[in-house]
């Protein structure tokens, strides 16, 4: 699905220059169709550099970045949309659209003419619905705290029906429900038609997620607990360099963990396991 070879950014002051402080350095990564990654590392590793030459919004120094066997490098900005859909880390809201027009704005690469169709308004409805924001369709988007602002914005990527989708800190303004919620739907979606079971969900929503299944995503998160749980591979930046990649479950061990967030974590044993950092399981 997205091959990343050799990949390398640098900034001078806020600009591009390959003489300068390196922010990605030869990244190589391959993310086959269906998977599901989380992308993990500590603030200023690179994650979201990454993103943005994933998004074709920076342009690398060296490197290349194929999706199906493709050159990124010369897709418009239409192609793109039909490749990727992007969930930013902070989306800024200006305007009192409804939550249901900035979910409908994902079909805006369906559109013909100067309207949505109805099969648009039908595809932003399901999306809303199976993110559990669909109370807030005719509310303003400005009206919105943020963790229900962000359900819309993954609306509205769902909306978009692309291939791939790229997640920046999707959950950091969400109550730990909705965390929960927004990750079962990415893992049910990642998948092939073939593999799909909803079975997991608490809404019987799996007539509708069928419009929805087929995805890549890669999605970066600040917990590794949600990694482990909910993901097929994690890949760890640092300094700009990868430091683990691979299977969620075996790429996250301990002496990863310590490397990606410089404290020493532990893995508990048992049916559930979950990572947390050895002064907190100490006190039990």
């Amino acid at each position: 699905m997205i091959d990343v070879k050799n990949l390398s950014f640098s900034y001078e002051n806020g600009r591009k220059n390959s003489n300068k402080t390196a922010i990605l350095k030869s990244v190589n990564f391959s993310l086959k169709k269906y998977k599901l990654c989380a992308l993990l590392g500590s603030n200023g590793s690179g994650k979201s550099t990454l993103f943005k030459c994933l998004m074709n919004f920076l342009r690398p120094q060296t490197g290349e970045i194929y999706i199906n066997n493709e050159p990124l490098i010369n897709k418009t900005p239409a192609q793109m949309a039909s490749l990727i859909a992007y969930t930013p880390q902070n989306s800024g809201t200006y305007f009192d659209f409804s939550a249901f027009e900035v979910v409908l704005s994902g079909r805006a690469r369906f559109m013909r003419g100067l309207k949505f169709s109805k099969t648009d308004h039908k595809i932003a409805q399901m999306a809303l619905i199976n993110v559990g924001a669909y109370e807030l369709k005719n509310k303003a988007i400005t009206a919105l705290s943020g963790g229900e602002r962000q359900l819309v914005f993954i609306a509205r990527s769902l909306a978009q029906q692309t291939p791939m989708m790229i997640l920046d800190e999707p959950t950091s303004a969400l109550d730990f429900k909705n965390q929960i919620a927004f990750w079962e739907i990415l893992r049910s979606v990642c998948v092939s038609e073939d593999d799909f079971n909803a079975s997991n969900l608490d809404l019987n929503l799996k007539s509708d997620l069928l419009n929805f299944i087929g995805k890549t995503a890669i999605v970066c998160t600040h917990d590794p607990n949600h990694a482990f749980w909910f993901c097929d591979e994690i890949l760890a930046l640092k300094n700009g360099e990868i430091i683990a990649y691979g299977d969620a479950k075996s790429a996250l061990n301990e002496q990863n963990l310590f490397e990606i967030y410089g404290r020493e974590c532990k893995i508990t044993d048992g049916k559930i396991q979950f990572i947390a950092p050895y002064p907190i399981l100490s006190r039990f």
